[in-house]
């Protein structure tokens, strides 16, 4: 993870106090302990969605948090589409049963849509730049989260389009990372299934690809 400027230097300070000293991280604090450790089924995207990653994953998460929601439901009615492909951060860009893909911003606006419509107490809550560390430990609490990787697990192509400091890349692709254990770390991916990884290969991959997180808090 890399600190530029003066604020970058306050945070990486912020981060190695907390570490030393024991300070709870204000993420952390979005994420009390379940009492019930989430049970995650696989939902597949192929073939009508495929380019539906990120609303697949989400409803992977929201089901194994109990909530009963459809991916083409988070897609038509509640994620945040712009065809035309001038903003992929707080948008889905294109389609997702054709072209398209979606920031982990876009993904928090579609969690709280859909919170707000149907009065569930959720949150969406962007991790992007987080330690992975942190997403570990969220992941402990019993909250799955989305990662942002590539399609078939090799280092990130990416392409000259940026915005706001997220880059795309040819192989984007995003899954739900639900549990580790034993160093290993257990995906939900929407092109696969449920698969599992050397922990340590996947946090790689996963910096790789731009450290692009979110979850769903309940608090």
């Amino acid at each position: 993870m890399r600190f530029t400027g003066v604020a970058g230097l306050l945070t990486a300070i912020a981060i190695a106090m907390g570490s030393t000293f024991g300070f709870l991280s204000p993420v952390l604090l979005r994420f009390p302990e379940r009492s019930q450790a989430p049970i995650v089924a696989p939902l597949f995207q192929n073939p009508e969605f495929p380019s539906g990653c990120e609303a697949f994953s989400l409803a992977m998460c929201l089901r194994a948090m109990g909530y009963t929601v459809e991916p083409s439901e988070l897609i038509d009615v509640y994620m945040p589409t712009d065809p035309t492909w001038s903003d992929y951060v707080d948008h889905y860009a294109g389609d997702a049963r054709d072209l398209g893909s979606a920031m982990p911003p876009a993904v928090v606006a579609c969690t709280d849509a859909y919170a707000v419509a149907t009065g569930a107490p959720l949150h969406g809550v962007e991790l992007t730049g987080r330690p992975f560390d942190e997403l570990a430990e969220i992941v402990e609490r019993g909250y799955p989260v989305l990662t942002w990787i590539t399609t078939d697990y090799e280092p990130p192509r990416f392409s000259d389009d940026g915005m706001r400091g997220y880059l795309l890349y040819r192989n984007f692709h995003c899954v739900l990372l639900y549990c580790i254990q034993g160093g290993v770390a257990y995906i939900a991916d929407p092109l696969i299934g449920l698969v599992e990884h050397d922990v340590h290969s996947f946090q790689t991959l996963w910096e790789e690809c731009g450290s692009l997180a979110m979850a769903v808090s309940e608090s």
